[in-house]
């Protein structure tokens, strides 16, 4: 849904598990201003966007343990994983490191299926930390983060009827696909770099 306000354009999404608002100038449809949310049982997904530039969080959480990811406006990423099992097991995520900030993994390793996440972790003889945080059996959602010998790579999904959000992380940064609405009313972009580097679909908007 579009919509005018003063002296602004504004495109207006809204669903069961999203809701999207951009804020472009009419005269240039450059978009100033935005901000699209995914919510979900168990997950969720805010990304904000600001002169171009983007940046959000997303979240996972269950009774026993949460996992944060900031994605910034630069294209780095920074994590957390919380267990409240294993000493309060804490592991940090940035780029290409991952490592145990607080708590300890055994000598045979961690291994968890819980109702929503797996956890599979194990240090090498070097310390490099290396195993797999996965989502299991969320309707809207699926994650699932891969860390060998301390680098950090995975994927994020968000979906529904009319929405979807994916965001990729690894070494090299952060990356995304996001696309809200349908047919003429549908906005859909890329992000690279915390900058949107492809725009396609109804919505004629400049970023």
């Amino acid at each position: 849904m579009a919509a005018k306000e003063k002296g602004k354009v504004s495109f207006e999404h809204q669903g069961d598990h999203h809701l999207a608002r951009i804020t472009a100038d009419p005269r240039t449809k450059k978009v100033s201003a935005g901000a699209i949310c995914n919510f979900s049982d168990h997950a969720s997904a805010a990304i904000q966007i600001h002169n171009g530039k983007l940046k959000g969080t997303i979240i996972h959480s269950g009774d026993t343990h949460a996992l944060r990811i900031d994605v910034k406006n630069d294209g780095t990423f920074l994590g957390t994983y919380r267990d409240s099992r294993f000493g309060g097991l804490e592991i940090y995520l940035k780029d290409d490191v991952a490592r145990v900030k607080k708590g300890k993994i055994p000598v045979g390793g961690i291994t968890v299926n819980g109702d929503n996440h797996k956890l599979r972790l194990k240090m090498s003889p070097a310390g490099k930390l290396s195993g797999v945080i996965q989502s299991k059996a969320l309707k809207n959602c699926t994650f699932r983060i891969n860390l060998q010998d301390g680098n950090v790579e995975g994927a994020f999904v968000h979906r529904g009827k009319s929405h979807k959000t994916e965001v990729t992380i690894s070494p090299r940064g952060w990356k995304a696909g996001l696309s809200v609405g349908k047919g003429k009313a549908k906005l859909s972009f890329n992000v690279e770099g915390g900058r949107v580097k492809k725009a396609f679909g109804g919505i004629a908007f400049d970023f």
